[in-house]
């Protein structure tokens, strides 16, 4: 496949990201056999999030968290030297994260996916992320309260950071200007917003359906990083061995009747008989 093929096919790729795992995987294996592309497929990267709506973007954007992963994972390159598509994309994060979280109010919806995205990416390149973690989670400021007192619009914050530090300074801003907009709401009613910049980015009533369905399944593989053990590749550590064996006690009669009563359970459950 020359590199014009690879590319069209990459974007193609992209335009059609759901959340599910298979289609995460399948993409970013694509991208790791096309690795000697990476330049290019990271503008097309950023082309094709300026290109499609809001829901999209938040896939693509988990669809770097696990294109980081497969590129951290890959054996066959050397750690010492880089791995691929880290070099290239880190200092494109925070217009990533700006494509991602445009200034509009509606964007706000990204907010939370593009939190619990950022910080695995941070935990995959051992990037100690624990100070804006911190401030994340924030209160607003004096001169925020007194902006709102005065009625005063929300200002967006000009972004000089670069690589994960400029994209940490994005997600924060867009996580004040959502506190921002609530506390103005509690203070002064409904709170009068600027005609819509792009009004592409509003999501039909069917997008709004398609996105409950995409979080459940953002928030469903969210979790399954939560079972990951770091482990030996040759098997269990010592200590984590005595830990599961002292946990439990000797196998005894009353363990054998509980697992027949399990094992007849199951076998009711067949309607096809299996024994």
């Amino acid at each position: 496949m020359d590199p014009f093929e690879a590319r069209l096919k990459f974007i193609n790729l992209l335009k059609n990201l759901t959340p599910s795992h298979q289609s995460l995987t399948r993409a970013a294996a694509f991208a790791m056999a096309n690795a000697e592309l990476q330049e290019d497929f990271v503008n097309c990267i950023l082309e094709s999030l300026e290109a499609t709506d809001l829901n999209c973007r938040a896939n693509i954007f988990s669809f770097i968290d696990v294109l980081v992963f497969q590129a951290v994972a890959d054996k066959s390159y050397d750690p010492q030297t880089a791995y691929p598509y880290i070099a290239p994309l880190l200092p494109k994060m925070p217009q990533c994260l700006e494509l991602v979280l445009p200034a509009g109010p509606n964007a706000l919806i990204n907010l939370h996916s593009t939190y619990v995205t950022i910080k695995n990416i941070c935990k995959l390149l051992a990037w100690d992320c624990s100070f804006w973690n911190e401030q994340y989670n924030a209160r607003l400021t004096d001169a925020d309260m007194e902006r709102i007192e005065r009625k005063a619009p929300f200002e967006n914050a000009i972004n000089q950071g670069k690589g994960l530090d400029g994209a940490w300074q994005v997600l924060l801003d867009r996580k004040r200007q959502g506190k921002y907009e609530r506390v103005w709401l509690v203070k002064h009613g409904e709170f009068r917003r600027e005609p819509e910049s792009e009004p592409s980015l509003r999501l039909t009533k069917e997008q709004i359906l398609l996105r409950i369905e995409a979080d459940r399944e953002r928030n469903k593989r969210a979790k399954e990083s939560l079972w990951t053990v770091d482990r030996l590749e040759d098997g269990i550590s010592v200590a984590e061995f005595r830990k599961v064996y002292d946990s439990h006690g000797a196998l005894n009669d009353e363990d054998l009747k509980e697992l027949d009563e399990i094992n007849a359970t199951a076998e009711d459950s067949y309607l096809v008989a299996q024994f």
